[in-house]
């Protein structure tokens, strides 16, 4: 309609909690007609439910048949939700199909996303980093990238792990005049000191 206009300005309403984001909130922005600023609201609600579907699983995992799984990492692009979960003892497609199932039936229930949504319940696979000392406590004996905090990299096998740190060997060869001399270097390095760790995939 002529002399008709938005305004450049906007800002949000809506009930926020301490230190939670808000469930749902307004957008305002000022709607200008003819010479007049009238306000328009448009509601938009969140949809970012993370914290609620690891409350979920973590209720799950108490169960006998979860017990040895863990929440890796949650990833959500509108309405698609990637759900990575591992387990102590190697994630299977039946576990990863009973979790689907669950979460499905909570959201469904509960219209988190809809009827539209696309959920994905998953192992995160060796290409992933590994976040949690769980993850590199059950890939002792397997070959490990590390970049460390301070730009320095290294490759070698994880020999142990527990909750601080893991220790990594490596063989190095030196010269002794003409001989090459194999050595075996153990190293330990505390989570803190990591950037990015990835299993090395042998072809």
């Amino acid at each position: 309609m002529a002399g008709d206009c938005f305004s450049p300005w906007l800002f949000v309403i809506g009930p926020f909690r301490f230190g939670k984001p808000p469930k749902w909130y307004y957008l305002c922005a000022a709607f200008k007609r003819r010479g007049h600023k009238v306000p328009f609201f448009c509601f938009i609600p969140d949809r970012m439910y993370t914290e609620e579907i690891q409350e979920l699983l973590t209720k799950k995992f108490e169960e006998e048949s979860f017990r040895d799984c863990f929440l890796v990492e949650i990833e959500q692009h509108g309405k698609t939700v990637r759900v990575f979960v591992d387990s102590d003892s190697g994630m299977t497609f039946e576990k990863c199909q009973k979790l689907s199932r669950y979460l499905e039936h909570v959201f469904d229930e509960k219209s988190w996303f809809g009827s539209d949504y696309t959920l994905e319940v998953s192992s995160p696979g060796i290409t992933r980093p590994l976040l949690y000392p769980r993850q590199y406590c059950k890939n002792i004996g397997r070959g490990l990238k590390v970049k460390l905090a301070d730009g320095s990299q290294y490759e070698g096998t994880i020999l142990d792990a527990d909750q601080q740190q893991i220790t990594l060997t490596r063989e190095e060869v030196r010269k002794e005049g003409k001989k090459k001399i194999k050595e075996t270097i153990e190293m330990q390095l505390p989570y803190e000191a990591i950037a990015e760790a990835k299993i090395m995939i042998k072809i």
